[in-house]
């Protein structure tokens, strides 16, 4: 199936029922922002880096735009769904996909839950215990269902960012942009990408997922984005303010030094 948008043309795996039913039904409207901030920092050569790659919406996008993609999905479903989406796209041999997660550690953890794996709610939280108890500042689930937080679950490779870009000879001050959305996990990973943020120009995209954090863990988790970069932006780059972004419980963030 061929998809098409803003310009940009790929091909989802036709013997994906899941990821043609998607992309037919929910991409033409998705995240417009994400969109925005992709245009605007990728160029021709650009490195992107995308945590939480999921079936490839942005991965996909993205390799249109840029030199190179690093891409990660730890919940083995998604990332079957892309593997065959990339696959159905040999013109973007820049892409490197993983079938691991970025994390504060290397090695295997519980990770999934919030219903079936490949939902894209997969998280690095299943196993936390106040995300199992009470979910996020801003749960948007009315009827709320610990049960359905636990989901499925399985055990994951994980890796950090620092191990990946070394183990790749990586240079971070090539990276144009780092994507992270993986859902109420960017508790855990944004903290241990700090030290290697801070020494590069590389601008940071963010999902923030209050639904999925308490007020306080956003707030410390914001704590530390600010003390590596001076200027918070929304995808439409107007300016944000630490405070209105707790107040609002902004959730697309873009982070850059200037």
């Amino acid at each position: 199936m061929i998809v098409k948008k803003r310009g940009v043309s790929f091909n989802v795996d036709d013997d994906d029922e899941y990821s043609c039913n998607w992309f037919r039904g929910r991409y033409d409207g998705w995240e417009e922002g994400t969109f925005d901030v992709l245009d605007r920092f990728l160029g021709e050569n650009s490195i992107y880096i995308d945590v939480g790659a999921w079936i490839g919406p942005t991965v996909l996008y993205a390799a249109a735009k840029c030199a190179r993609v690093y891409c990660f999905e730890p919940d083995p479903v998604a990332y079957s769904r892309l593997e065959r989406n990339i696959a159905n796209n040999p013109q973007y041999s820049q892409i490197e996909a993983y079938n691991f997660g970025i994390s504060s550690a290397e090695g295997l953890v519980p990770f999934g839950g919030n219903g079936e794996l490949g939902n894209s709610e997969s998280t690095l939280l299943v196993s936390d215990e106040a995300y199992i108890q009470t979910g996020g500042s801003d749960s948007h689930y009315m009827d709320y269902d610990p049960a359905w937080r636990m989901g499925e679950v399985v055990e994951a490779r994980m890796t950090t960012l620092k191990s990946f870009v070394e183990c790749e000879c990586i240079d971070m001050r090539k990276v144009d942009l780092v994507k992270v959305d993986i859902e109420g996990g960017e508790k855990i990973v944004i903290p241990s990408m700090a030290e290697l943020l801070v020494r590069c120009e590389t601008s940071l995209y963010l999902s923030l997922h209050w639904c999925f954090v308490s007020h306080r863990d956003g707030e410390q988790l914001l704590d530390t984005i600010f003390d590596v970069y001076s200027v918070a932006r929304k995808p439409d780059m107007s300016i944000i303010t630490r405070n209105e972004i707790v107040e609002t419980h902004a959730t697309e963030l873009v982070f850059s030094h200037i």
